[in-house]
């Protein structure tokens, strides 16, 4: 079964009881932490703050259940704006992470699919962030996701699925690609993907997706209020059968995605 991280019952058996078995020490943790808190001089004045006597504990329920889950998948959502050729290489190639090699397939693809001529692609691949160093952040060899399902109007998700190509195309196009149509070619999509934990993050993603297990589940005791997702990326290639689903524009998984799809996602 697929890991979704916001519902206990998708977790392997062992980890779920292992999680389960933690609420006392984690309801210690957190009495501990307002006790810390609250010790705090209001006068401007050096404070030490104390470690808390329950942090090692927590430390340990995190690594112990990353030990238990690491061999699994998790859900995650990739949303990008597709041309519905790009959807059946996927399905049948699997998923590629971001390089300049397969931008450069992918705006092929749009010349012989009649969206660009090959003068626009090659503005396209020569603009692209993948071509400016560090200077718009790591791109290259990443595949993103977002194991909490982002609803469509979310700003994190909203340009991402207004122009073809997402980041690595349009980020340093003084008009986010709309003198090329960007905007207007393909329609938004939301990949669902099945990622292996033991190869998501270089490998660190088990000690990542875990504490975020521990932290909703101090939020689902009334402990904390805080109930974020997990962004996981993977740097090697997925096989087909990672692709689980594809939502698209007009569809009512897409239109209702946060916002009651998947079904079990509540906030």
């Amino acid at each position: 079964m697929v890991i979704d991280i916001w519902d206990n019952e998708t977790l392997p058996g062992a980890a779920r009881d292992l999680l389960i078995a933690g609420d006392g020490l984690l309801r210690d943790y957190r009495a501990d932490e307002l006790e810390i808190a609250a010790s705090r001089p209001t006068e401007h004045v050096f404070w030490q703050r104390r470690p808390n006597a329950f942090a090692a504990g927590k430390a340990a329920l995190e690594a112990d259940l990353a030990a238990l889950i690491e061999n699994e998948e998790v859900r995650g959502f990739h949303y990008s704006r597709m041309i519905d050729e790009e959807i059946e290489a996927i399905s049948q190639a699997g998923i590629v992470p971001t390089s300049k090699a397969f931008l450069r397939q992918r705006v092929d693809g749009l010349v012989a699919a009649g969206y660009l001529n090959i003068i626009q692609a090659d503005e396209v691949f020569a603009k692209s962030a993948l071509n400016a160093g560090e200077t718009y952040g790591t791109r290259d060899c990443l595949f993103w996701t977002s194991a909490f399902p982002l609803p469509i109007d979310n700003s994190g998700v909203e340009r991402l699925l207004a122009i073809w190509g997402g980041e690595v195309a349009s980020w340093t196009l003084s008009d986010n690609g709309e003198a090329l149509g960007l905007p207007t070619i393909g329609r938004p999509r939301i990949l669902e993907i099945a990622m292996p934990i033991s190869t998501a993050m270089k490998g660190m993603a088990a000690s990542a997706v875990a504490g975020r297990l521990v932290d909703l589940r101090m939020a689902e005791l009334g402990l904390t209020e805080y109930r974020g997702g997990i962004d996981l990326y993977t740097t090697v290639a997925l096989e087909p059968s990672s692709l689980m689903f594809v939502h698209t524009e007009g569809e009512q998984a897409y239109a209702d995605m946060g916002r009651g799809y998947p079904p079990t996602f509540k906030l």
